[in-house]
């Protein structure tokens, strides 16, 4: 994988060399610096770039594997990409509403990553936290098209201001985009899985408490 991530790099390297011309600064550090008729064309390529796949090689592990080792929210995140899961998971019916306010609540509650959990908890957080936030930003993009449609934009700001007479059907949007039920896969976890000392404060075990059976 080191060597995939090296041609990325020389490929990206590439680019910059392309289109843009190399200053140093008081430190001796390289940047680039691009004029702006070929912005579109650095950022068109860096995107397709982005998006070529490549057939990795990967060694998948199992929890099992990794079930003794103490490791943090942010280890585990590192290595989802490589461990196979026997699917614990529950249909779960939910509201657009909970399903933005729970990810939302994930996020700032373990938002500095260092909590260590054990293994089974700390991958279904994972898994969790990735399913509802892709889910999230869907509701987001669409609260946003409902809040351009009937807003105006504020040049100063760049942002929209919905008039008084649009408030109340713009709400009335708002209202039936959050009340929408859909069905989530939530990987849930017995609260036998957490250890009797664990430090997880009101806002994490809160977040968390949809998960737990």
């Amino acid at each position: 994988m080191a060597s995939i991530v090296s041609i990325i790099n020389t490929n990206r390297q590439d680019i910059y060399n392309h289109y843009g011309t190399v200053t140093h600064n008081e430190d001796g550090n390289a940047t680039f610096k691009f004029d702006n008729n070929v912005l579109g064309k650095v950022n068109s390529d860096l995107e397709e770039l982005a998006f070529i796949e490549n057939d990795v090689n990967i060694i998948s592990i199992s929890l099992e594997d990794i079930e003794s080792l103490d490791l943090s929210l942010k280890q585990m995140e590192a290595l989802m990409f490589m461990i196979k899961e026997k699917k614990e998971s529950k249909i779960m019916k939910m509201t657009n509403f909970e399903i933005y306010n729970i990810a939302k609540a994930m996020t700032e509650a373990f938002q500095d990553g260092t909590q260590y959990l054990p293994v089974k908890v700390n991958f279904f957080i994972q898994k969790n936290k990735a399913t509802l936030m892709a889910l999230a930003q869907d509701i987001d993009n669409s609260r946003v098209e409902i809040v351009k449609n009937y807003g105006i934009m504020d040049e100063t700001t760049n942002q929209f201001t919905v008039p008084e007479d649009k408030i109340e059907i713009a709400n009335a949007e708002l209202m039936d985009l959050f009340n929408i039920e859909q069905e989530v896969d939530v990987r849930k976890v017995s609260i036998d899985a957490f250890p009797d000392d664990i430090n997880l404060n009101t806002a994490q075990m809160e977040a968390l408490m949809f998960m737990i059976d």
